[in-house]
């Protein structure tokens, strides 16, 4: 929004209040009063006597009484970050509330065991790996400041787990407002039992036709693509398919009208 340089005061009972004024009417909609400052033509934002940000000063207007707000709504905007690093949010002027939705990066699937027996060939004990848990996901309303910046942090899914590594999703924040952890890594199974998921992750089978590995976890829609848990690893003579690793997280926000 196109803030004006100065602002309005006014005094009442010792207190003084300070009015936002704005350059042009679309900052400030159909209901506005126009002041001239210094020769230049700016505006304040009408609203009504109960709205949050009304101050005390009135004005009637066709025969209705307004209250000027100390600032205007800004018009809605979002941003949606998805590729995994490091970015820089800046709020503009008027924001004071922006909605964070954020997705952890999802866990990493592991893969399949088996069993070579003594005699040189392949024991019919298999068992797939389980799947990888969803990156953790959460979303609200936040009080921020206008024009201050704020560090976005995507977070990555997890490679493949090998040799029995955790490798866990990595976290999604914005700044010190919000942060949601990674999804968990899916567990290599043995040869009593499949590999166990992650959270949300499924379990990997055993011994069993078609045998298939766990299923990754998927946070909630519509936000399904992202922070998704591989899938765990199946034996090459079962289906074969390969353990996945986790997807990337994201972090979407948004403000202005019907945010604040």
């Amino acid at each position: 929004m196109a803030t004006y340089t100065k602002k309005l005061h006014i005094r009442k009972n010792n207190i003084i209040t300070d009015i936002c004024l704005y350059t042009t009417t679309s900052e400030v909609g159909s209901d506005y009063v126009i002041l001239n400052i210094n020769g230049n033509i700016v505006y304040a934002k009408l609203g009504s006597t109960t709205d949050a940000n009304a101050s005390p000063l009135r004005i009637r207007k066709s025969s209705s009484v307004y209250a000027v707000l100390t600032q205007a709504t800004p018009p809605y905007g979002s941003i949606s970050y998805t590729v995994a690093g490091t970015y820089t949010f800046t709020t503009s002027g008027g924001v004071t509330k922006i909605k964070i939705t954020l997705v952890g990066g999802g866990g990493a699937a592991d893969d399949y065991w088996e069993e070579d027996n003594k005699e040189g060939y392949i024991d019919p004990n298999y068992s797939c790996g389980g799947g990888g848990g969803s990156g953790y996901f959460s979303t609200g309303i936040y009080d921020v400041t206008p024009n201050t910046s704020y560090i976005v942090t995507v977070g990555a899914g997890a490679g493949i787990n090998s040799n029995y590594k955790q490798t866990y999703g990595k976290s999604s924040s914005v700044g010190n407002i919000v942060s949601v952890n990674g999804g968990q890594t899916g567990s290599r199974g043995s040869n009593t039992d499949g590999g166990i998921g992650g959270v949300n992750g499924t379990k990997g089978d055993i011994n069993q036709l078609p045998m298939k590995g766990g299923t990754g976890g998927v946070p909630p829609a519509p936000y399904a693509p992202y922070g998704k848990g591989g899938n765990g690893g199946e034996p090459a003579g079962y289906g074969g398919a390969k353990a996945t690793a986790g997807v990337n997280g994201m972090v979407k926000i948004e403000w202005g009208i019907g945010i604040q």
